[in-house]
């Protein structure tokens, strides 16, 4: 999500040009910045201790400082939201952010932070936290170079006992119009029909998002409601019911009881294509295959997914 989700809505509106502009109810909340934690053990095996302290607030993110303690005979590395191994998450929804890349000399304690922005939550409609969920990569430089994953322990924080984990606040600053307003950005299409259920994973909605450059991008909402980690994917894509891209498109882990927000970016496929550009460029359908599996295996379950949009112009300005 990364990769287009934080472009699309990265440009908040800057209110503060404008000592006369007033908010409208359709805006979102300020970012809340009173929850906080109690030091939390995150890991604690084969002699490496991981600690969560405190949540910090800065200027654009909500930082997780973590004691990392190295008791074990040989050197670590600890990563966190990498390419590798990515399972972090906010109020139950994927976060992109958290992160970390550290060495750990043997016998070494180190300090470090987890920085999730504020506006990548803002996306999901998060304007406070209530719980953050943590994992991490570490890799022991020992003769086997031994890797170990650990699953996300989830980290409540002073308000989560308040918090509605019930509200689907993604789909509602997206019907609202908060999502037009607080960003630069333009809701061309959104649908709540449930498009995949199955295995306790659903899709249940898609949008066509264009972002401040005029680039499309269709953005698929995915629920993990099992209680175990699951590999979600897309593939096979084709737009206009011309085959674009046969491979894998996107893929991740999503751990159990989360929300994901898959994006499509309309031209980064049709860069793909080699047949003639214009027969795509303007996508009224697009389709792929969605597949579910056990993570580090090959999708089990897969569903061609059809979405009919009103026509979308890629190429929305002069290239």
């Amino acid at each position: 999500m990364k990769k287009y989700l934080v472009l699309i809505f990265a440009v908040m509106i800057m209110v503060l040009f404008s000592a006369c502009d007033v908010l409208s109810d359709k805006s979102l909340e300020k970012f809340s910045t009173e929850a906080t934690i109690e030091k939390t053990v995150l890991y604690d095996q084969n002699n490496v201790k991981i600690t969560a302290d405190e949540l910090l607030y800065g200027n654009f993110s909500a930082d997780l400082s973590v004691t990392i303690e190295n008791n074990s005979g040989e050197n670590v590395k600890v990563t966190s939201s990498t390419m590798a191994y990515a399972v972090n998450a906010i109020n139950g929804c994927s976060a992109e952010d958290g992160y970390l890349n550290c060495d750990v000399e043997a016998g070494k304690t180190v300090s470090e932070k987890l920085s999730f922005g504020y506006e990548a939550m803002k996306v999901y409609g998060i304007t406070e936290i209530a719980d953050i969920a943590v994992g991490f990569n570490i890799i022991f430089e020992d003769e086997k170079n031994t890797n170990v994953r650990t699953e996300p322990v989830k980290i409540k924080t002073s308000i989560a006992d308040s918090y509605d984990y019930s509200e689907n606040k993604y789909q509602k600053i997206i019907s609202n119009g908060s999502m037009e307003k607080e960003f630069e950005s333009k809701v061309e299409y959104f649908s709540d029909d449930i498009l995949f259920d199955k295995n306790n994973i659903c899709i249940n909605s898609a949008a066509v998002i264009t972002n401040k450059d005029g680039e499309p991008a269709v953005i698929i909402e995915i629920d993990n409601k099992s209680e175990h980690s699951v590999y979600v994917s897309t593939s096979e894509v084709y737009i206009n019911d011309k085959p674009v891209y046969e491979f894998r498109w996107t893929g991740a882990i999503m751990p159990g009881k989360t929300k994901r927000l898959e994006d499509i970016v309309l031209s980064n496929l049709i860069e793909k294509y080699d047949g003639d550009k214009a027969e795509i460029s303007k996508v009224k359908k697009i389709s792929f295959t969605f597949g579910i599996g056990d993570v580090g295996k090959t999708a089990e379950v897969t569903k061609n997914i059809s979405v009919e949009l009103p026509e979308t112009d890629v190429f929305q300005k002069e290239e």
